[in-house]
């Protein structure tokens, strides 16, 4: 990821778990995104892997979105699937 960066990594690692027939991956990024410190951009990189991975394992979902958001202020990272969910109570 050093030598990429977050996105191109993201953009590798989604092919990865899309070349899985029954799992639909999208990456979307905003265009106002930047490159971050790399500590950031690995950590971001973990838990994204990891929501992905709960999504696969516990969710038992075959889509999912995984969204980068940026403006002057703030960077925003959304994963959201469509699995079956889980009572919060």
């Amino acid at each position: 990821m050093d030598d990429f960066g977050l996105v191109q990594a993201l953009r590798l690692y989604v092919a990865q778990l899309a070349a899985d027939a029954d799992w639909q991956v999208t990456l979307d990024v905003d265009p106002e995104w930047t490159a971050l410190p790399s500590v950031l951009e690995a950590a971001l990189f973990r838990i994204i892997q990891e929501a992905t991975t709960n999504a696969r394992k516990y969710a038992d979902a075959r889509r999912v979105l995984i969204q980068l958001q940026a403006d002057a202020e703030q960077i925003g990272v959304i994963i959201r699937d469509w699995g079956k969910g889980f009572d919060p109570c």
